[in-house]
């Protein structure tokens, strides 16, 4: 609850100080192509406090900010949950898999496993977290993309798949409709 509040709060805090009109325009500047925007918001910004806080931050800022930014709210939304997908294992600062792994599992009866097959507790670790990290990384080179093309599709003006993979500095650029 205090992790939403004090999204709620900056989001807030940012719309009557202005701050909000002076992201718009910031976003503006780097592309008026709502993609672009939705990538930097969503998947990156969101990737990055999703490391930093976890515990379903990226949702609580992320989307609200989308939708200051113009986005619709349904499309911001969606987005916010696609975007906890792939950096959640990792979030908190690794405490899903620090705290998940190494304290949630039988730590006595899996170690007592590996002994008898020559292996240890900390190689298994390194094991699950190397596995996670690379399933993550699969999916986080698809994400994006899967991310604007359900964007686009949904939410865009023509509803058109095709334009979720059209390039960035395409002539023809999908417009929401509010």
């Amino acid at each position: 609850m205090w992790i939403i509040f004090g999204a709620i709060l900056l989001l807030n805090t940012l719309k009557h100080s202005g701050g909000i009109t002076a992201i718009r325009n910031g976003f503006s500047g780097i592309s008026p192509d709502r993609r672009v925007q939705a990538l930097i918001v969503a998947w990156l910004f969101g990737c990055f406090i999703e490391g930093a806080s976890g515990f379903g931050t990226p949702a609580a800022v992320a989307a609200p900010l989308m939708v200051a930014l113009g986005f619709p709210a349904l499309a911001a939304v969606v987005v916010g949950m696609m975007i906890q997908s792939t950096p959640v294992s990792f979030g908190a600062v690794g405490t899903p898999i620090v705290v998940g792994v190494g304290s949630g599992l039988d730590r006595a009866g899996i170690s007592a496993e590996l002994d008898s097959v020559g292996s240890s507790w900390d190689v298994f670790f390194q094991l699950v977290t190397s596995e996670v990290a690379i399933t993550h990384g699969i999916v986080g080179i698809l994400m994006p993309l899967i991310l604007v093309t359900v964007m686009v599709r949904f939410f865009g003006a023509n509803k058109s798949w095709k334009e979720g993979f059209r390039l960035p500095l395409s002539p023809s650029l999908p417009v929401f409709a509010s």
